[in-house]
């Protein structure tokens, strides 16, 4: 049978007092399994050691094989199919492009896009938030393009995922005022992600 000690330190001339709370109820404290000082707090413990927060499910994902073409006037899922990182094998880069979180909580989400442009065209653009297929966040801005131009819009949220049916997509719409043109969507890292990591659990 394992036993507890209460070794004193011969160093100190204080004394440790270990007292009850006001409760009725019958509980147990665990130790865990390993050596070394638990938990280190500074003060009012507003600076802890010893404690790593785990922000995980998180993942950041990217175009990386072409970039992809948009239809003018068409909410259409972009195709985020290469990843920098998916620490919990939750963001699905071969079909169906979205994030299954395995964990329940608040999740901070971050959506960018690069479009090209091709052609002079004035555009009305947005980056979309989609959550179990209904739009939930939007970012939508009007350009005037020049040929070979470049341009970003993104969104952040933070949403809540119930950690085992509800998944999150990237979606783009564009409407192209002078000819109804498709455009496309970057396919790099520094321009188009889609990203999101675990801030708080239920």
């Amino acid at each position: 049978m394992s036993k507890v000690k209460i070794q004193g330190n011969s160093s100190g001339t204080g004394t440790f007092t270990i007292s009850a709370p006001n409760s009725n109820t019958d509980r147990s404290l665990t130790l865990p399994d390993g050596a070394g000082e638990i938990l280190l707090s500074d003060g009012d413990g507003s600076s802890l050691t010893g404690v790593v927060p785990d922000n995980t499910p998180c993942f950041e994902a990217y175009r990386s094989v072409s970039n992809q073409v948009m239809n003018h006037n068409t909410v259409t899922k972009v195709n985020f199919d290469g990843e920098t990182f998916d620490t919990t094998s939750d963001y699905d880069n071969s079909s169906n492009y979205r994030f299954t979180p395995s964990v329940a909580g608040y999740y901070q989400v971050n959506l960018s896009l690069k479009m090209l442009c091709t052609t002079n065209r004035t555009y009305y653009l947005a980056t979309i938030l989609v959550k179990n297929g209904s739009q939930i966040k939007d970012s939508v801005r009007s350009y005037k393009m020049d040929s070979g131009q470049n341009e970003d819009n993104g969104l952040s949220a933070l949403v809540y995922m119930n950690g085992s049916t509800d998944y999150l997509e990237g979606h783009h719409y564009h409407y192209d005022y002078t000819s109804n043109s498709t455009i496309e969507i970057d396919n790099s890292s520094q321009g188009s992600f889609f990203s999101a990591y675990l801030v708080m659990k239920p």
